[in-house]
């Protein structure tokens, strides 16, 4: 049973601007559809991200995208028209120019990761980062596997999965490999930071997380690699949570129609009125119009400057 847990614990996390790396035999083939649609994926410039509006993508922040740099959607080639950066979350939302994306990812209303509980839940990712490279043996004894290397080839769209090992607020923990390997095990690899986590719930495939760092650079371990026998949970990946960041996003894409019926009335301002003069120290208020993490006058001006529009 994978219990809910909050890592404290420092860890040595390279934030690379990291096709997904696979377990032996545990890549999926075409046949496989119990996942998110490929069309809400992207690629923004060399890294990974996920479509979750029609004209808008999310991406880690850790990825240098500027006005210039191409955004690779569906086939066709965009531009970025907006680039707006968390204060203090590694997370990026980026409005694209002439875009009308069909289909998109929701982030969640709810925080489906609490409701679960302490059962296990498997994410399917979807990255365009390097794919699995060289087998990596325990130096002791050259013929027990331990890992891989990262690949050289990268930038087709690859899918896998892989369970919860723990998650807090902020961030979201996977590990690569055994113990409680799933059927298509896969961790991250260099250009895949701004991927996708999913979570099908009440029909819908969410996008609850966005790769952003993995443990071991260069490499993928389900075994420790200097002694198999000793414990060793895998190389660890961490995901950013989206569902705490739904605030800070619909500021940004909606401004001030609280409600998202495309004007701005009398029932957007109670709901504005309800978080006045909050303080949130994650800039995460719906309210907080202007992103400085406080509702108040400055934010009501924007507010009435789009009042019944």
């Amino acid at each position: 049973m994978m219990k809910k847990i909050i890592v404290f614990i420092f860890l040595f996390i390279v934030s690379l601007s990291f096709p997904l790396v696979h377990h032996p035999g545990g890549e999926p083939d075409a046949s496989w559809t119990d996942r998110p649609f490929d069309s809400v994926t992207a690629k923004a410039g060399s890294c990974s991200a996920v479509i979750i509006h029609p004209q808008y993508i999310l991406t880690v922040s850790h990825c240098p995208v500027s006005l210039g740099t191409q955004i690779k959607a569906n086939g066709s080639v965009y531009y970025p028209k907006k680039i707006s950066s968390h204060p203090i979350q590694d997370l990026q939302l980026v409005k694209v120019d002439g875009a009308d994306f069909e289909h998109f990812s929701n982030i969640p209303e709810e925080d489906y990761l609490s409701e679960e509980g302490d059962l296990d839940f498997t994410l399917v990712l979807g990255g365009y980062g390097k794919i699995r490279g060289n087998n990596v043996y325990a130096t002791y004894d050259p013929n027990i596997l331990v890992g891989y290397t990262w690949g050289t080839e990268y930038g087709d769209l690859k899918w896998g999965t892989n369970e919860t090992y723990g998650y807090n607020k902020n961030a979201i923990y996977v590990t690569f490999g055994i113990p409680d390997s799933t059927p298509y095990e896969c961790g991250l690899s260099t250009y895949d930071s701004g991927c996708g986590a999913f979570l099908y719930r009440n029909g819908e495939w969410w996008v609850v997380g966005l790769g952003r760092s993995v443990g071991d650079a260069g490499y993928d371990y389900f075994k420790h690699p200097f002694d198999p026998d000793r414990t060793y949970s895998g190389t660890l990946n961490v995901f950013i949570r989206t569902h705490h960041m739904k605030g800070w996003v619909e500021s940004i894409i909606y401004g001030a129609d609280m409600n998202k019926d495309n004007y701005v009335d009398l029932e957007d301002l109670t709901l504005f009125m309800e978080d006045w003069l909050i303080v949130d120290a994650y800039y995460n208020s719906r309210s907080d119009l202007n992103q400085d993490g406080r509702v108040d006058m400055k934010d009501y001006s924007i507010f009435s400057s789009q009042w019944l529009k």
